[in-house]
């Protein structure tokens, strides 16, 4: 028996102390390949079933592991958590599958879910056809301005990436719930909906990352004075976005550092985005951007030295005084730890 096999027949023995037996039509490859429909009919089914947690359990962790094969084969996407599209889809039904009592409730939860999930697409292929962002997307405000307004092709390009990125984000149920609902429900359909979008988010920096790259690599950076101050927002989002290429990153902080004190790229982007190399790299932060909350005070630790300077470092970025930046994240909610 393969480890895949082993691992998930133990997932199952946990759940209910015995072996998941399936019939074909019960396995994730059968689930991944049927129609929306079929799956939506076997699911169902298997939630009304007997052994219906067991063998959902069993379809999770099968479809997790496939998950993980494809991304050890080297296969896109690599970003760390990123599902394809078709991957995610058979994990959210079985979510919703696992979240329900019956089957009656699962369809019900599918229907809200697939709603949400075909407004969102259909609104970005409408808007990305027809270039009419305002129509359902109003809310971008300079972006489109700016993407309307580009004459060069890769400025369009990348403006155009950066309306979809955003719109996604934007349509987070944290923003979007009382438009969605009228009132805030938080349903299992919708924490699918929400994680849907999430991996939208990682899927799309992922593509955005690789087209940037290529970019980059061919003709530079998006400099201010070249391409206006939009292109250089909208690629360094890009990079700011691409936590799954730390390599890549700290590259455009080294292409970024002369830019940044010569105007050609904004200079507190790229503050920011030098901190939070650094940070990841367990380094110093040359100028106090990436804070924490500690013991219920939002403050950036491990500040380089002589730390005397760092106001002086800001100010040279373009950035406010320490104490400015401490003062604007006070309303925002960090708990002591209980002593």
């Amino acid at each position: 028996m393969s480890n895949r096999r082993i691992r998930s027949w133990l997932a199952c023995l946990v759940a209910v102390g015995v072996a998941c037996a399936q019939d074909s039509s019960r396995t994730i490859e059968a689930i991944a390949a049927a129609s929306a429909k079929q799956r939506e009919n076997t699911l169902a089914a298997i939630r009304n079933s007997r052994d219906g947690d067991a063998v959902l359990l069993d379809l999770s962790t099968q479809a997790a592991l496939k998950a993980d094969e494809r991304r050890q084969a080297g296969l896109p996407p690599q970003f760390r958590g990123c599902l394809r599209a078709d991957e995610f889809e058979v994990g959210a039904q079985l979510a919703l599958a696992r979240a329900s009592l019956d089957s009656r409730a699962y369809r019900a939860l599918a229907a809200e879910y697939r709603r949400l999930t075909t407004a969102l697409r259909t609104a970005l292929a409408s808007a990305r056809s027809s270039g009419k962002w305002r129509k359902r997307f109003d809310h971008l405000g300079h972006w489109i301005g700016d993407w309307e307004r580009a004459s060069d092709p890769d400025t369009r390009e990348l403006l155009e990436r950066t309306l979809v990125d955003q719109g996604i984000r934007a349509s987070l149920s944290s923003f979007e719930g009382a438009k969605i609902y009228g009132k805030t429900r938080q349903t299992a359909a919708l924490k699918a909906y929400d994680e849907y979008l999430f991996n939208l988010m990682c899927t799309a920096d992922e593509d955005n990352l690789k087209w940037l790259k290529g970019r980059v690599a061919r003709a530079g950076w998006f400099e201010i004075g070249s391409h206006g101050v939009a292109a250089d927002q909208a690629a360094w989002l890009m990079v700011q976005h691409a936590d799954g290429d730390p390599e890549y990153q700290a590259y455009i902080v080294s292409v970024l550092a002369s830019k940044a004190h010569s105007g050609a790229t904004n200079s507190q982007n790229f503050a920011f985005l030098s901190d939070r190399v650094s940070v990841r790299a367990g380094a110093p932060q040359t100028y106090g951007t990436q804070m924490e909350c500690v013991d219920g005070e939002w403050l950036a630790p491990n500040i380089e030295s002589p730390a005397a300077e760092l106001d002086a470092r800001r100010a040279a970025m373009g950035l406010p005084p320490y104490r400015v930046q401490v003062s604007e994240r006070r309303h925002l909610f960090c708990q002591r730890q209980p002593r």
